[in-house]
C-alpha cells in the first residue's frame, strides 16, 4: 500500500469548528478558521494517542512504536463554550509562559489571561515587570495560534495608595475604631464618590 495522501484545509469563515475524515488512503483535517484547523491537528494527534498533561517536554505523552491506529473514522466538533481561558497568575508560571501558551493551544483553550500586579509579588498575580520582560516572547506565540491575550490584575492599590488615608478616609474601607483593613489590595470603599 502506498503512503496515504494528507490534506489540511481551512475555511476563512469566522468560527472554531473542526472536522476530521479518514479513509484507507487519506486523512483530511479541516477547520473553519486557522485556529479551528490547529485544533483539528491537535485532536487528530490525540486520536493517535498523544497527550499534553502539563507544559513542556516533561508533560508530553507520545505514542511509541511503528504503527498507529485511529480510534474513529470521522469526528466533527464545535466548542460548547466560546471562551476557554488559561490564567497565568504566578511568577513561576509566567517564567514558563511560552510553554504554557503551547499547552493551552494543544488543550483547545483560546485565551490566556496574564494576571499581574505592580507590586513585587502577590498571591495569585505575577510581577508586572516580569510580564514586560516576557511579553516579547509570549505575544507572537499567542498570535500565531490565533489566541487572545487579556491583561490585568491587582492595580487597585496603586490607584489609591494607603498614604492617602489621612487626607481622604472616606475612600477607604475600615473597621471598628477607624483602622484600615490589613489586606493591602482591596481597600477602596465602593460607595465613595472619589
Amino acid at each position: 500500500m502506498s503512503e496515504s495522501p494528507r490534506r489540511l484545509a481551512c475555511d476563512p469563515v469566522c468560527g472554531r469548528e473542526l472536522t476530521e475524515e479518514q479513509s484507507l488512503l487519506s486523512v483530511e483535517l479541516k477547520g473553519d478558521n486557522p485556529r479551528g484547523l490547529l485544533y483539528a491537528v491537535y485532536d487528530f494527534l490525540e486520536a493517535l494517542g498523544c497527550r499534553w498533561v502539563e507544559p513542556g517536554k516533561r508533560g508530553e505523552r507520545l505514542p511509541s512504536g511503528t504503527s498507529l491506529r485511529l480510534a474513529r473514522a470521522r469526528s466533527a466538533q464545535s466548542p460548547s463554550l466560546r471562551g476557554r481561558c488559561l490564567i497565568i497568575g504566578h511568577a513561576a508560571f509566567l517564567e514558563e509562559g511560552e510553554e504554557w501558551v503551547a499547552w493551552a493551544a494543544r488543550n483547545k483553550l483560546n485565551t490566556v489571561f496574564i494576571h499581574t500586579t505592580p507590586e513585587g509579588v502577590a498571591l495569585g498575580a505575577a510581577p508586572e515587570k516580569q510580564w514586560l520582560r516576557k511579553r516579547g516572547a509570549v505575544l507572537p506565540l499567542l498570535k500565531e495560534r490565533g489566541m487572545t491575550v487579556e491583561y490585568g490584575g491587582h492595580f487597585l492599590g496603586s490607584m489609591l495608595p494607603r498614604k492617602n488615608f489621612k487626607k481622604h478616609p472616606e475612600a477607604f474601607r475600615f473597621h471598628g475604631a477607624g483602622s484600615l483593613y490589613a489586606f493591602p489590595f482591596h481597600h477602596l470603599f465602593k460607595s465613595s464618590s472619589l
